[in-house]
């Protein structure tokens, strides 16, 4: 009895972590508005706020089928209305052009219409967490970060900055908030070139989460892009350490300060590239900014290749209404 008894501890003990694995939430919301105003629609600008200037904006942004995962048995999202409040601060100024600023982003889910998962309730026997409904009225997870900029895109030759960031947990895993509920952060370069009513920029960052999230234990087929990634069998969605890469593109229209910006952005598993579409989303998008003092912007973005890919959506639409003093 007691050799029994033993026998099935020691194999729980192996077959739990297994379980556990999947046990796990992942945040779903990609669009990530800049802390200032200096941006395109989520790419950074290599700007910064002047010693003690500060920037106020809210963003609302709506995506339609941003998620799917039903057939692997997971949750999904119909549709997702996001809130975002944005306070930064210019801190010090070096150099002729550099400066410092700090900044946070506070994400709100004003609405979702879908299913997640609820991990907490599992049984072990059971590989698929249980389906919960998505509420409405929740934060996600709250974004701290800072930009030193070294060299100014319109003061100087090119333009450089460094952005870094963390992440605090304060959304919920089971409805897509929050990476796992766990700390995260990250960093970047931005590099820009301003020909006069003409900017183009391009920004790098790698994304770091403590440990990784397997979606599912349940396999797909991944049918790759025509012509550009073939098509993988039997792969497992996973979530992990992320590199962002985004390009944009700014032409000044016939009114001073009105400009017409497009941008496209993309990330990849940043130790496995590529390992399945659906683990490397993109969006390209374009907008109306114009940026003053006052800071409108009103655009929209779709999803590309694949609207199963995590975070990338059918369609986006966004608009932001911010004050830099």
């Amino acid at each position: 009895m007691r050799i029994s008894l033993l026998s099935m501890v020691l194999a729980l003990s192996l077959v739990q972590p297994v379980f556990a694995q999947v046990d796990e939430g992942f945040n779903a919301q990609n669009f990530q508005p800049p802390t200032d105003s200096f941006g395109y629609i989520t790419m950074n600008g290599a700007r910064h706020l002047r010693q003690g200037h500060p920037f106020f904006a809210a963003y609302v942004d709506w995506a339609n089928n941003p998620l799917d995962l039903r057939d692997i048995r997971e949750g999904y999202i119909d549709e997702m209305t996001f809130g975002h409040g944005v306070v930064s601060i210019g801190v010090v100024n070096f150099l002729d052009n550099g400066g410092i600023s700090l900044g946070a982003v506070v994400p709100y889910a004003i609405k979702m219409t879908g299913f997640g998962r609820d991990p907490g309730t599992t049984d072990p026997s059971f590989v698929t967490p249980p389906a919960v409904e998505l509420p409405d009225g929740r934060l996600s997870d709250i974004r701290a970060e800072t930009k030193i900029t070294f060299l100014d895109r319109e003061k100087d030759p090119i333009g450089i900055a460094l952005r870094g960031w963390g992440v605090f947990p304060t959304g919920e895993d089971k409805y897509f908030l929050s990476n796992d509920e766990k700390y995260g952060g990250g960093g970047g370069l931005i590099l820009e070139k301003d020909f006069g009513g003409f900017r183009i920029g391009g920004q790098v960052d790698y994304e770091w989460f403590e440990g990784d999230v397997k979606i599912s234990e349940v396999r797909f087929v991944d049918s790759g892009i025509g012509g550009i990634l073939e098509g993988t069998e039997q792969k497992r969605l996973t979530i992990d350490d992320k590199l962002h890469m985004k390009l944009a593109a700014a032409k000044e229209l016939f009114v001073d300060d009105l400009w017409f910006v497009v941008e496209a952005t993309h990330w990849v598993r940043a130790e496995h590239p590529y390992n399945t579409t659906r683990e490397s989303p993109g969006e390209i998008g374009a907008a109306l900014r114009f940026d003053r003092h006052v800071l409108i912007l009103v655009g929209g973005s779709i999803g590309v290749p694949d609207n199963r890919a995590v975070g990338a959506p059918d369609a986006r639409a966004f608009a932001s209404l911010g004050m830099r003093f």
